[in-house]
Order: structure tokens, then sequence, then C-alpha cells
């Protein structure tokens, strides 16, 4: 009877406390000898976003080199070669958006993760507007940081920063520092994800969780710059209008989806005012308390038709409802 209540809980998503019983050891990728496969690459997916595009390539080409770094392009935009210039660029058609895009996207990155890692150790992959940092007091080095830490899973998870805007500095130039205009974020747990890569993985919509048994990547961060500037989500929601008229099919699919595509000014609008109100803990303060939730607090997602079983971790009885600031240490990161 418990195995048949335990079992139940897991369909329903339930969190599983990390206990002795119930936690599997998470499994390394396996150890190559004589190794010979380049460090680390890093691999986005692109619609019209030239904006974050642009910071995407900038930040990540200072880090790893454009050669390592791979452009998957919906529709074939002469931005993309612009911007990517010197990139791996891979043009998509995107004739059709429907209820399942997010699903086939994630299907397509787990695919071409799994491809490059013939000539890769690791690789990070992720949205456009999502860039993973490391702690500058840790050194700040992705590929210094993804070869320390590759023994310890094969994927790793990074905590979620969502940076949020701030209507007294203007608009995000994403030509300067962002943490030097915007140092203030909230976070969720469903955007921890497990986007650091060394072995083969199926991954969920959006990158949100994988089959992988999860493990944090202590002292990285996956910066997600969607809530960050009005200007820059105006543009993305009539390209969201625009995508109505291309695709009349969505105004059929379900709630969660058809909301995705018409509410996003909505979604911005509503995430930032709700935040304004919360109280602000510095980060270094906050975050030891986050990660011991996270660690306690495993997740067996159940299959739906957007995304495959997974794992995930939640914050647990941890209140999220809050803003965190970024130290001044972050200001010249990303």
């Amino acid at each position: 009877m418990k195995r048949i209540k335990r079992l139940a809980a897991q369909i329903r998503g339930v969190g599983l406390q990390a206990s002795a019983a119930n936690r599997t050891k998470p499994v390394a990728p396996p150890i190559i000898e004589n190794d010979t496969r380049k460090p680390l690459a890093a691999v986005t997916f692109v619609w019209n976003e030239e904006a974050y595009l642009q910071k995407w390539v900038d930040y990540y080409a200072g880090q790893l080199g454009r050669e390592n770094l791979f452009v998957f392009a919906h529709g074939e935009d002469p931005m993309v070669s612009r911007v990517a210039e010197g990139c791996r660029i891979y043009g998509l058609p995107r004739s059709r958006v429907d209820a399942l895009f997010a699903r086939r996207k994630s299907d397509l990155a787990a695919g071409a993760v799994s491809f490059l890692l013939a000539e890769y150790k690791t690789v990070i992959v992720g949205d456009v507007d999502e860039m993973v940092i490391v702690d500058p007091a840790k050194g700040g080095q992705l590929i210094d940081y993804v070869e320390t830490h590759r023994g310890r899973n094969q994927s790793l998870k990074p905590f979620n920063f969502d940076l949020l805007d701030d209507p007294d500095a203007g608009a995000l130039d994403m030509s300067k520092p962002i943490f030097a205009q915007r140092n203030m974020t909230r976070t969720r747990y469903q955007f921890c994800k497990p986007v650091i890569v060394s072995d083969r993985i199926e991954f969920a919509a959006g990158f949100h969780y994988s089959d992988h048994y999860p493990e944090l990547a202590e002292d990285a961060y996956l910066v997600h710059l969607h809530f960050a500037d009005r200007a820059i989500n105006q543009e993305i929601d009539l390209l969201r209008q625009a995508s109505f008229v291309d695709n009349p099919h969505l105004d059929k699919a379900h709630e969660r989806s058809k909301g995705y595509w018409s509410k996003h000014m909505q979604r911005y609008s509503s995430r930032n005012r709700r935040s304004a109100s919360m109280p602000i803990l510095d980060l270094d303060d906050a975050m030891p308390q986050f990660w011991n939730a996270m660690r306690g607090n495993i997740i067996r997602q159940p299959q739906t038709q957007l995304n495959s079983a997974g794992w995930t971790m939640s914050y647990g009885n941890v209140d999220a409802e809050v803003r965190l600031r970024i130290p001044s240490r972050f200001s010249e990161v990303l």
C-alpha cells in the first residue's frame, strides 16, 4: 500500500524529500581516456530577437570563441547571419507554429546536444534570452567551471535569475554590461534548468527539466532577460501577435499555449508589477537557503502531451516571493 501511495505521489508531480530512501546517486558522464574533445560549446535558438542574440553572441564569444557557438534560426533571417557572423548558423523552416512547437524545439535541442558531444565534452543549451554565468568570486570563466564540475553529473542546473526591469533606469542597452543597469532579480525553480550537459539527454519543452537526475551547479546562474526591458518585450509582443495572423490554428490551441502567444505583455507587466512590492534580500545571504532547499526537494515530473517525464528540483518551503539584489562584483560579468 505504501508503495502504491508513493507511486501515486510521483505521478502527480509531488516533491519527494531527498532522503536516503528515495534518492539515487547522480550519474556522472562516462570517462573517456585521453579525451581530445573541445571543452565547451553553446547552442541557442532565435527568431527575430536581435537584441538578445547580440548579447548572447557577445557574451559567449568572449568566453568560448564564435567558432564554438551554434545558432539555430527559426526562419532564414539576414539579421542572424549579420549578428552571428563567425558562429555556426543553421536555418530552420518556420512555416507553421502550433501548441507543440516548444516541445519539438526541445527535442531538436536534445538531438543537437547529443550530436555535439562527439566533439565537445560539455554543451550549454538554451533560449536566446538565457545565458549561464559564473560568480566572479569563483573565477567567472565558464570553461574552467565546467571542466571542474563535469564529473559530478550528466547535467547541471544553474540557479535562475529572472532579471527585473527598472523603470527609473531607462531602456536596457545591450551593448553595455547588463548588471550595471539591472541588479534586481526574482527566481523560479522551474527556470533552474539542466542546461549544462555532458551526456545524452531528453528535455521537457523549454528545457525546464530532463531525464537526468538533477544536480545543482552552485555558483553558476542562468540569467533570464525576458522581464528586464519593456521596449524589447513590446517588440516581441508584436511578433507574437503576427504569429496569430500567419498561424490562425493557434486560436484553437489549448489555453496554456494560446496564452503564451497572445498574452506576452500581460505577463511581463504583471510580473514586474507584483515584484515591485516584494522584500529585498542580498543574494549572498539568500543563496545557501535556496541551495539547501533544492537539494532536499527532488521532483519527478509526469509525462504529458507537451513534456516527456523527467526530474527537477523545487524550493520546497523556502519563500521565493522575494527580490534578490545582485552584488556589485557581477557588474561586468554579462
